[in-house]
């Protein structure tokens, strides 16, 4: 018995900000599966955020579960697996985009940051194969080896 439903629909929120003041700009969700009569986004969606950012993926009890696309609106893209809300697993982010001279990480994640095996790209055009460990908001690069062409 699955509780998950399909609906296509577009659906626009204004939070009052007395409710959370942080959370007062507007939002759409668009074309997703729901469960719960249609208030908890589960299965595959898309969410579309007021300042350009959009999750293309799968959902799980409303939040990002399994494999999604995440674009910002400076064309920075994260694209792998995802698990309660954070990148985690294996995926790619580039990050300055805009005009395709960005870095570029490609390899394992875990609660949001990068942290294991992976190669990074750097905008100056150097390439390296790291072990990454991530701890908050420190990353170290236990090894870094450059990559021959």
């Amino acid at each position: 018995l699955s509780l998950s439903r399909s609906l296509s629909l577009s659906r626009s929120h204004s939070l009052p900000s007395t409710v959370c003041p942080q959370l007062t700009h507007q939002h759409t969700i668009s074309q997703g599966e729901w469960k719960d009569g249609g208030t908890i986004q589960h299965g595959k969606g898309t969410f579309s955020w007021a300042n350009g950012n959009v999750y293309q993926g799968e959902w799980v009890d409303g939040k990002k579960a399994g494999n999604g696309i995440l674009t910002t609106s400076q064309e920075d893209k994260y694209e792998g697996q995802w698990l309660n809300d954070a990148r985690h697993g294996k995926g790619s982010q580039k990050v300055g985009g805009a005009d395709g001279a960005g870095e570029l990480y490609v390899g394992e994640w875990k609660e949001n940051l990068q942290h294991g095996f992976g190669e990074l790209n750097q905008k100056s055009g150097n390439k390296y194969v790291a072990v990454v460990v991530s701890l908050s908001f420190f990353r170290l690069l236990l090894s870094v080896c450059p990559q021959l062409n």
